[in-house]
């Protein structure tokens, strides 16, 4: 039962960390165009919105591993090793955009170093790397466990690789979450009535909806 609980959390938390990555979509590209993206206000909120999401990609990817262990084996392991470090760098400097490297921007200037690559530059980079390239092992493991849908680990691979679209990775863990909350066994089953046939003793039956008269003696 506590299995089959955390499967269902899981699945509702990538559900959840889908809905977000489109809003992010979205959302990024409507600051883009009304230019507000740098308004420090509106950064601070769309990078808490990615910590979000990161949190429930996180709890998603690990019960979706947990999901499909037995048949991903040891290259599964390294899949789900990979993209949880990718999610968790990507979180991680999603907070720090929010929070602290606004504060650095004001008290360290020199960090906005023009026709090189500043430290900050250069470990979002790296964490985009190991974003990608986590996210991508982790769907293929998925392709070659062959627990989810073909089509959804495909989508998940062609998502993994086009991070720069949200929404496809996002549609992916979506659609393999909804399968795995499906594959889960309801919460409750039908109770068999109190006055069937097999809660009787042996050679009493309820015929009609009556009980056998007895005999006189």
């Amino acid at each position: 039962m506590m299995a089959d609980a955390l499967k269902r959390l899981g699945g509702l938390s990538g559900i959840v960390a889908g809905a977000l990555l489109a809003i992010i979509a979205v959302a990024d590209q409507a600051l883009h165009v009304a230019r507000i993206g740098t308004v420090p206000l509106v950064a601070a909120l769309f990078n808490t919105l990615c910590v979000v999401s990161g949190i429930f990609a996180l709890l998603a990817l690990t019960v979706l591993y947990a999901h499909q262990s037995d048949k991903a084996g040891s290259f599964g392991v390294i899949g789900y090793v990979g993209a949880f470090t990718g999610w968790t760098l990507m979180t991680a400097y999603s907070y720090a955009s929010a929070y602290a490297i606004p504060a650095f921007m004001r008290e360290a200037p020199a960090l906005r170093t023009a026709g090189s690559l500043s430290p900050l530059t250069e470990a979002m980079v790296a964490t985009f790397c190991l974003f990608v390239v986590g996210n991508l092992l982790f769907a293929i493991s998925s392709h070659r466990a062959a627990v989810f849908a073909r089509r959804s680990t495909v989508l998940l691979m062609v998502g993994s690789v086009l991070l720069l679209v949200p929404l496809l990775w996002g549609a992916a863990v979506i659609w393999m979450c909804i399968q795995l909350i499906r594959s889960v066994a309801p919460p409750w089953t039908p109770c068999s009535s109190p006055l069937s046939t097999s809660s009787h003793p042996a050679g009493v039956r309820r015929v009609a909806g009556q009980w056998p008269r007895r005999r006189s003696r």
